[in-house]
Protein backbone atom coordinates (compact mmCIF):
# COMPACT_ATOMS: atom_id res chain seq x y z
CA UNK A 1 0.00 0.00 0.00
CA UNK A 2 3.01 2.54 0.80
CA UNK A 3 4.42 1.93 -2.49
CA UNK A 4 0.97 2.21 -4.33
CA UNK A 5 0.47 5.48 -2.36
CA UNK A 6 4.25 6.97 -3.13
CA UNK A 7 3.53 6.65 -7.17
CA UNK A 8 0.07 8.30 -6.41
CA UNK A 9 1.93 11.20 -4.91
CA UNK A 10 4.35 11.01 -8.29
CA UNK A 11 1.51 10.87 -10.34
CA UNK A 12 -0.02 14.22 -8.76
CA UNK A 13 2.72 16.08 -8.82
CA UNK A 14 3.25 15.54 -12.25
CA UNK A 15 0.13 16.12 -13.03
CA UNK A 16 0.57 19.54 -11.94
CA UNK A 17 3.42 19.89 -14.21
CA UNK A 18 0.89 19.62 -16.73
CA UNK A 19 -0.66 22.41 -19.15
CA UNK A 20 -3.95 21.44 -18.37
CA UNK A 21 -3.39 21.73 -14.73
CA UNK A 22 -4.44 25.15 -14.91
CA UNK A 23 -8.19 24.11 -16.45
CA UNK A 24 -10.98 25.74 -14.20
CA UNK A 25 -12.72 22.17 -13.30
CA UNK A 26 -15.54 22.04 -10.60
CA UNK A 27 -17.34 19.73 -8.73
CA UNK A 28 -20.65 19.22 -10.21
CA UNK A 29 -21.75 16.54 -7.84
CA UNK A 30 -20.05 15.17 -4.86
CA UNK A 31 -20.78 11.22 -3.55
CA UNK A 32 -23.22 10.42 -1.26
CA UNK A 33 -23.77 8.60 1.92
CA UNK A 34 -24.12 4.91 1.35
CA UNK A 35 -24.97 1.95 3.18
CA UNK A 36 -23.93 -1.46 3.06
CA UNK A 37 -24.06 -5.20 4.45
CA UNK A 38 -21.02 -6.65 5.45
CA UNK A 39 -18.85 -8.34 2.60
CA UNK A 40 -21.12 -6.59 0.18
CA UNK A 41 -20.19 -3.84 -2.75
CA UNK A 42 -20.35 -0.32 -2.28
CA UNK A 43 -20.42 2.12 -4.61
CA UNK A 44 -19.66 6.24 -4.74
CA UNK A 45 -20.03 8.33 -7.16
CA UNK A 46 -18.26 11.51 -8.11
CA UNK A 47 -19.10 13.84 -11.13
CA UNK A 48 -16.79 16.94 -12.30
CA UNK A 49 -16.84 19.19 -15.32
CA UNK A 50 -14.24 18.74 -17.88
CA UNK A 51 -10.70 19.86 -17.99
CA UNK A 52 -10.05 18.08 -14.74
CA UNK A 53 -6.57 16.71 -13.86
CA UNK A 54 -6.30 14.58 -10.84
CA UNK A 55 -9.51 12.61 -9.36
CA UNK A 56 -8.49 10.88 -5.50
CA UNK A 57 -10.58 8.89 -2.94
CA UNK A 58 -9.88 8.17 -0.06
CA UNK A 59 -11.93 6.16 2.66
CA UNK A 60 -10.76 7.03 6.03
CA UNK A 61 -7.73 9.50 4.77
CA UNK A 62 -5.83 6.74 3.14
CA UNK A 63 -6.08 7.45 -0.85
CA UNK A 64 -7.43 4.35 -2.61
CA UNK A 65 -7.61 5.19 -6.19
CA UNK A 66 -6.59 7.59 -8.14
CA UNK A 67 -7.52 8.68 -11.64
CA UNK A 68 -5.62 10.68 -14.22
CA UNK A 69 -6.64 11.63 -18.15
CA UNK A 70 -3.38 10.68 -19.05
CA UNK A 71 -2.41 7.44 -17.04
CA UNK A 72 -5.63 6.37 -15.83
CA UNK A 73 -6.19 4.50 -12.63
CA UNK A 74 -4.10 3.32 -10.30
CA UNK A 75 -5.77 1.57 -6.67
CA UNK A 76 -3.77 0.02 -3.78
CA UNK A 77 -5.40 -2.79 -3.80
CA UNK A 78 -8.06 -5.15 -6.04
CA UNK A 79 -10.87 -4.59 -3.47
CA UNK A 80 -10.99 -1.06 -5.26
CA UNK A 81 -12.46 -0.80 -8.69
CA UNK A 82 -14.19 2.09 -10.63
CA UNK A 83 -16.26 2.55 -13.81
CA UNK A 84 -16.60 5.91 -15.79
CA UNK A 85 -19.14 7.57 -17.44
CA UNK A 86 -18.33 10.54 -19.58
CA UNK A 87 -19.63 12.94 -21.64
CA UNK A 88 -18.95 16.16 -23.82
CA UNK A 89 -18.96 18.07 -20.89
CA UNK A 90 -18.93 16.00 -17.99
CA UNK A 91 -16.64 12.65 -16.04
CA UNK A 92 -18.39 10.77 -13.44
CA UNK A 93 -16.18 8.70 -11.71
CA UNK A 94 -17.72 5.64 -9.39
CA UNK A 95 -16.02 3.93 -6.71
CA UNK A 96 -16.54 0.45 -6.13
CA UNK A 97 -15.37 -0.94 -2.89
CA UNK A 98 -15.72 -4.90 -3.05
CA UNK A 99 -15.97 -7.04 0.01
CA UNK A 100 -16.50 -4.29 2.72
CA UNK A 101 -15.85 -4.93 6.57
CA UNK A 102 -16.75 -2.92 9.59
CA UNK A 103 -13.48 -1.66 9.58
CA UNK A 104 -14.46 0.50 6.72
CA UNK A 105 -16.74 2.37 8.21
CA UNK A 106 -16.12 5.94 8.03
CA UNK A 107 -15.64 9.07 6.01
CA UNK A 108 -14.71 8.80 2.31
CA UNK A 109 -13.90 11.76 -0.11
CA UNK A 110 -13.28 12.49 -3.80
CA UNK A 111 -10.58 14.91 -4.10
CA UNK A 112 -9.98 16.85 -7.43
CA UNK A 113 -6.80 18.48 -7.97
CA UNK A 114 -7.15 22.31 -7.30
CA UNK A 115 -10.63 22.35 -6.94
CA UNK A 116 -10.62 20.93 -3.32
CA UNK A 117 -12.77 17.49 -1.84
CA UNK A 118 -16.40 16.31 -1.82
CA UNK A 119 -17.05 13.87 1.39
CA UNK A 120 -19.30 11.58 2.30
CA UNK A 121 -19.90 8.72 5.11
CA UNK A 122 -19.71 4.94 4.32
CA UNK A 123 -21.65 2.79 7.07
CA UNK A 124 -21.02 -0.72 7.12
CA UNK A 125 -23.67 -2.97 9.18
CA UNK A 126 -24.03 -6.63 10.19
CA UNK A 127 -27.38 -8.78 10.02
CA UNK A 128 -27.13 -11.42 12.88
CA UNK A 129 -29.08 -14.72 13.68
CA UNK A 130 -32.69 -14.74 14.85
CA UNK A 131 -34.85 -17.13 16.85
CA UNK A 132 -37.54 -17.20 19.32
CA UNK A 133 -36.37 -19.12 22.24
CA UNK A 134 -39.29 -20.99 22.74
CA UNK A 135 -40.88 -21.90 19.77
CA UNK A 136 -43.50 -24.63 20.85
CA UNK A 137 -46.26 -22.74 23.61
CA UNK A 138 -49.53 -23.74 25.22
CA UNK A 139 -51.16 -21.97 26.70
CA UNK A 140 -54.58 -22.13 28.21
CA UNK A 141 -57.73 -20.31 26.78
CA UNK A 142 -57.77 -16.51 27.75
CA UNK A 143 -54.69 -17.02 29.66
CA UNK A 144 -51.59 -14.97 28.92
CA UNK A 145 -48.60 -15.89 27.14
CA UNK A 146 -44.91 -14.32 27.45
CA UNK A 147 -42.87 -15.11 24.05
CA UNK A 148 -39.11 -14.26 24.23
CA UNK A 149 -37.24 -13.71 20.69
CA UNK A 150 -33.64 -13.18 20.51
CA UNK A 151 -31.18 -11.14 17.64
CA UNK A 152 -27.72 -11.66 18.09
CA UNK A 153 -24.94 -10.27 16.28
CA UNK A 154 -26.14 -7.73 14.84
CA UNK A 155 -24.75 -3.93 14.14
CA UNK A 156 -26.09 -1.42 14.39
CA UNK A 157 -29.35 -2.98 17.03
CA UNK A 158 -31.60 -4.06 14.65
CA UNK A 159 -35.42 -2.74 15.11
CA UNK A 160 -37.91 -5.36 16.31
CA UNK A 161 -41.53 -5.79 15.60
CA UNK A 162 -43.85 -8.55 15.91
CA UNK A 163 -47.22 -10.07 13.72
CA UNK A 164 -49.83 -12.13 15.27
CA UNK A 165 -51.41 -14.46 12.49
CA UNK A 166 -50.02 -11.85 9.73
CA UNK A 167 -51.06 -8.67 11.14
CA UNK A 168 -48.86 -6.32 13.37
CA UNK A 169 -48.99 -6.57 17.13
CA UNK A 170 -49.36 -3.44 19.14
CA UNK A 171 -46.44 -2.25 20.06
CA UNK A 172 -47.42 -1.62 23.37
CA UNK A 173 -47.72 -5.73 23.71
CA UNK A 174 -44.17 -6.03 23.53
CA UNK A 175 -40.70 -4.37 24.78
CA UNK A 176 -37.02 -4.86 23.55
CA UNK A 177 -33.67 -4.38 25.30
CA UNK A 178 -30.41 -4.31 23.54
CA UNK A 179 -26.65 -4.81 24.95
CA UNK A 180 -23.01 -4.87 23.14
CA UNK A 181 -21.43 -8.03 23.48
CA UNK A 182 -17.22 -8.63 23.13
CA UNK A 183 -16.97 -8.46 19.48
CA UNK A 184 -19.12 -4.85 19.64
CA UNK A 185 -22.05 -6.68 18.13
CA UNK A 186 -25.57 -6.20 19.43
CA UNK A 187 -28.25 -8.43 21.04
CA UNK A 188 -31.21 -7.42 21.48
CA UNK A 189 -34.26 -9.24 23.27
CA UNK A 190 -37.56 -9.12 22.34
CA UNK A 191 -40.81 -9.83 24.90
CA UNK A 192 -44.51 -10.62 23.56
CA UNK A 193 -47.11 -10.70 25.84
CA UNK A 194 -50.26 -12.05 24.55
CA UNK A 195 -53.71 -13.49 25.65
CA UNK A 196 -54.64 -16.05 23.16
CA UNK A 197 -58.40 -17.26 22.58
CA UNK A 198 -57.72 -19.46 19.74
CA UNK A 199 -54.57 -20.62 17.89
CA UNK A 200 -52.22 -18.10 16.93
CA UNK A 201 -48.82 -18.21 14.37
CA UNK A 202 -46.40 -15.49 15.91
CA UNK A 203 -43.62 -13.78 13.78
CA UNK A 204 -41.25 -12.00 14.90
CA UNK A 205 -39.17 -9.66 13.15
CA UNK A 206 -35.59 -7.97 13.24
CA UNK A 207 -34.30 -5.11 10.42
CA UNK A 208 -31.70 -2.60 10.00
CA UNK A 209 -31.11 0.04 6.77
CA UNK A 210 -28.94 -2.40 4.89
CA UNK A 211 -31.78 -5.02 5.00
CA UNK A 212 -33.96 -5.15 2.03
CA UNK A 213 -36.64 -7.31 4.26
CA UNK A 214 -36.83 -7.78 7.37
CA UNK A 215 -35.43 -10.88 8.84
CA UNK A 216 -38.31 -13.55 10.49
CA UNK A 217 -38.59 -16.37 12.92
CA UNK A 218 -41.88 -18.03 13.22
CA UNK A 219 -43.55 -19.83 16.15
CA UNK A 220 -46.68 -21.71 16.65
CA UNK A 221 -48.74 -20.75 19.49
CA UNK A 222 -51.47 -23.60 20.77
CA UNK A 223 -54.49 -22.81 23.07
CA UNK A 224 -55.19 -26.44 25.36
CA UNK A 225 -58.29 -25.54 26.54
CA UNK A 226 -61.84 -23.70 25.00
CA UNK A 227 -64.68 -21.37 26.36
CA UNK A 228 -68.03 -23.09 27.06
CA UNK A 229 -69.64 -24.48 23.79
CA UNK A 230 -72.41 -22.75 21.87
CA UNK A 231 -75.49 -24.69 20.97
CA UNK A 232 -75.31 -24.29 17.00
CA UNK A 233 -78.47 -25.63 15.09
CA UNK A 234 -78.09 -27.51 12.19
CA UNK A 235 -78.41 -26.46 8.67
CA UNK A 236 -82.47 -25.37 7.72
CA UNK A 237 -83.06 -25.50 11.54
CA UNK A 238 -83.91 -21.99 13.23
CA UNK A 239 -81.62 -21.05 15.52
CA UNK A 240 -83.23 -20.86 19.20
CA UNK A 241 -82.21 -17.66 20.96
CA UNK A 242 -80.05 -18.71 24.27
CA UNK A 243 -82.67 -16.38 26.30
CA UNK A 244 -85.66 -18.51 25.37
CA UNK A 245 -83.76 -21.96 26.41
CA UNK A 246 -83.08 -20.74 29.25
CA UNK A 247 -86.55 -20.15 30.59
CA UNK A 248 -87.96 -23.06 29.15
CA UNK A 249 -85.20 -25.02 30.99
CA UNK A 250 -86.42 -22.90 34.29
CA UNK A 251 -90.13 -23.50 33.15
CA UNK A 252 -89.58 -27.23 32.89
CA UNK A 253 -87.44 -27.78 36.19
CA UNK A 254 -90.00 -25.77 38.32
CA UNK A 255 -92.93 -27.96 36.78
CA UNK A 256 -91.27 -31.14 37.76
CA UNK A 257 -90.18 -29.80 41.61
CA UNK A 258 -94.04 -29.01 42.07
CA UNK A 259 -95.16 -32.62 40.86
CA UNK A 260 -92.70 -34.30 43.52
CA UNK A 261 -93.44 -31.90 46.28
CA UNK A 262 -97.82 -32.68 45.40
CA UNK A 263 -96.40 -36.24 45.68
CA UNK A 264 -94.73 -35.97 48.68
CA UNK A 265 -97.63 -34.16 50.33
CA UNK A 266 -100.26 -36.59 49.34
CA UNK A 267 -98.01 -39.83 50.60
CA UNK A 268 -97.87 -37.71 54.21
CA UNK A 269 -101.54 -37.04 54.37
CA UNK A 270 -101.81 -40.70 54.02
CA UNK A 271 -99.69 -41.50 56.28
CA UNK A 272 -101.49 -39.59 59.00
CA UNK A 273 -104.64 -41.38 58.16
CA UNK A 274 -103.71 -45.19 58.48
CA UNK A 275 -103.33 -44.60 62.54
CA UNK A 276 -106.72 -43.00 63.13
CA UNK A 277 -108.28 -45.68 61.56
Amino acid sequence: HEQCWDTMRSLVFLAVLLPSAVGAAEFLQGPQNATALLSSTAKFNCTVSKDWVALIWELKDVPVLMIMPQVGAVGVSDRYDMQNYTTLDTFTSELIIHNVSRQDSGPLTCGLLNAGNKDATLSVEVPGGLEILNNSLEVQWNQSATVLCRARGWYPSPGMAWMLDGSPADPGSYSTESSIDDTGLYVSTSTLLVTPTHNLTVECQASIPALAAPLRANASLVVTEGPPPVLVPAPGQPRIDRTVLIAVTVSVSAAILLVLLIILIVFCCKRKRRPSE
